[in-house]
């Protein structure tokens, strides 16, 4: 944990009342392959607070790690370092009778609510699953009004355990009272209560089974998430994708959980369906307390229904804070873009949407600095270049990505042996690599001729076009048929495309247009991919181009007087913060 991070923390502990704390988890997939090879770095060395009664969401891209977050939190995954306290115990470490006791107190709700039912059971035996587990009730006994030591016998035993005990009798006397949530009339059990001068023995007798109370609770529950007693006997194909819904969060509620994990609970409904699930959790948690982890790809649901949200790239938590505040005014570069994908009604609204280059890199070999890094567009640059042209600079970071993505690719042995034979292969052509990602420019003549030739083309005479090309661009030139590459000029030109016509040759036939003080460093890095040596193509673009973003792990930097954070190198005092570059990048 960050020095940050710890001062964040103890800054709040008299504010809050934490049900879950976690502290530099991973968790890791080994990949088990007879050669060996990195592990998947599902989540990255998390750290985040939920507190007791609170809603957190956790949003991020699809493969992020948010899933596997939760699953872990609830032991459904391992951990491969770090610590998840619940109620301050590790519960990483629980095994056992230990862990099975702790599997009451927190529940998840998948995301399918199709796939996660059993279609051979019926509604009844899949909600009362945990109930036989656990054996559930436990009717454990709180014996008030002594001091004496005391022991409980019969159907029931005494209670241990922090929670509400089921029975609680009172000394003298031997009243009884049934705690809410146990289907047990109060006439249905009987105590006798024997007293000596140093103990209190009392024995229980409870003449409804345990199957009948399971039965009782399950019917309970059905009630509790908005389905009928009779759908007991019911099976899951019988019911809509919202009422299955219903039923994974009764069998999530029968235990009485204090912490859930709502994995996507309404992606895969329909949108009126989702608002009443949303209702139905919200209710649930005001009635009994309860504690939600909720997991969503739908930014304005996360909104209306979580105190806090934290924003999860790649692994790690990008930005944590409290809900409209984030939303207002994000901080972290990547949060900003993620909200600016937000749908908006208002077709006059002028917001700028940012759109990220590329795809979040291989959680199996990420970078080795900022998580972000690859895709950032206000990724920090050397002093040297910041005076560079936005085009030239994204090229330049364009080209690294792919060269990186290229060092990823698995190659089949033929590949690699036509490669040894200096044959071409789906990893070859740097060429036209080069000519996708930087602009070309022609030479004053040559420019003049295309001119020209647009001009003729655009006036339908088509031969004359064909000519001038032949002319003044050489066939060889290009490793593309020469003849495809004018019909495709023409085209464009018929189809007022003008710009694209032009792109289209100067991509062919012109040099590189780059300022001279990186075009040196771009053209050495591209002749070591020439001579087939891309690693040591990537180690000078990173030498000669690399900053603080791709060599050092950013920290969690406190961004408002709410505790927010944000793990991002530019909030540190020598750099502009994300959202100056941004305002600079529209301008």
């Amino acid at each position: 944990m960050s020095e940050t991070e710890e001062l964040r923390r103890s800054d709040r502990t008299d504010e809050r009342n934490d049900l879950v704390n976690v502290n530099g988890l991973k968790t890791y997939y080994e990949s088990g392959g007879i050669l060996g090879s990195q592990p998947v770095k599902a989540v990255d060395g998390v750290d985040f607070d939920i507190e007791r009664g609170e809603t957190l969401g956790l949003v991020g891209e699809s493969g992020c790690g948010k899933t596997t977050l939760g699953r872990t939190l609830v032991r459904l995954e391992r951990a491969t370092d770090g610590e998840v306290l619940f109620d301050g115990e590790d519960i990483t470490t629980f095994s056992g009778k230990r862990l099975k006791k702790w599997r009451r107190d927190a529940q998840i709700v998948f995301q399918d609510p199709e796939s996660s039912l059993n279609d051979r059971m019926t509604v009844g035996e899949i909600i009362q699953e945990p109930l036989d587990v656990h054996d559930w009730p436990d009717l454990d006994v709180d014996v008030v009004g002594t001091q004496k030591e005391v022991t409980v016998s019969g159907d029931g035993h005494l209670n241990e355990d922090e929670r509400e005990a089921d029975i609680t009798v009172e000394v003298p006397g031997g009243a009884i009272s049934v705690r809410d949530g146990v289907p047990l009339p109060q006439d249905r059990v009987s105590v006798d209560v024997s007293e000596s001068d140093s103990s209190v023995t009392v024995t229980l007798s409870v003449d409804v089974s345990r199957s009948k109370l399971r039965r009782a609770r399950v019917r309970e529950l059905l009630t509790t998430v908005g389905l009928r007693r009779e759908h007991y006997f019911r099976y899951p194909h019988q019911f809509s994708g919202g009422q299955r819904q219903r039923i994974g969060i009764a069998r999530a509620l029968a235990l009485e959980p204090e912490f859930v994990v709502l994995d996507e609970p309404v992606s895969a409904l329909d949108v009126s369906v989702q608002a009443k699930i949303l209702n139905l959790l919200e209710e649930l948690q005001e009635e009994f307390g309860l504690t939600y982890l909720f997991i969503a790809h739908d930014l304005s649901v996360v909104r209306h229904i979580c105190d806090r949200v934290a924003v999860m790239y790649l692994g790690h938590i990008m930005e944590i804070g409290e809900s409209d505040e984030l939303f207002q005014n994000p901080k972290n570069p990547y949060t900003r873009a993620l909200l600016s994908a937000i749908p908006d009604p208002d077709p006059t609204d002028d917001k700028r949407r940012i759109t990220l280059r590329g795809t979040p890199p291989s959680p199996r070999d990420p970078p080795k600095g900022c998580p972000f890094t690859t895709r950032c567009p206000v990724k920090i640059r050397p002093s040297e270049y910041d005076h560079l042209d936005e085009e030239t600079w994204e090229g330049i970071e364009l080209l690294r990505e792919i060269l990186r993505e290229r060092s990823r690719a698995d190659r089949s042995f033929t590949e690699m042996a036509r490669g040894v034979l200096g044959m071409e292969t789906r990893f070859s052509g740097i060429d036209e690599i080069v000519r996708e990602v930087f602009p070309h420019r022609l030479d004053p003549e040559r420019e003049q001729a295309l001119e020209r030739a647009i001009e003729a083309a655009d006036g339908g005479r088509e031969d004359e076009a064909r000519e001038i090309l032949g002319q003044h661009f050489d066939p060889e030139e290009t490793d593309a048929d020469f003849d495809d590459l004018v019909d495709a000029f023409i085209s464009d030109v018929h189809a007022g495309s003008h710009e694209q016509a032009r792109s289209r040759v100067r991509d062919r036939f012109g040099e590189m247009d780059v300022p001279p003080e990186v075009r040196s460093d771009v053209e050495t890095a591209i002749d070591h991919v020439r001579s087939g040596d891309e690693d040591t193509a990537r180690e000078y673009l990173r030498d000669q181009f690399g900053s603080v973003c791709d060599a050092e792990s950013p920290q969690h930097h406190v961004v408002s007087d709410t505790g927010r954070t944000s793990y991002c190198h530019r909030h540190r005092a020598e750099h502009e913060e994300p959202e100056v570059v941004f305002e600079s990048l529209v301008d």
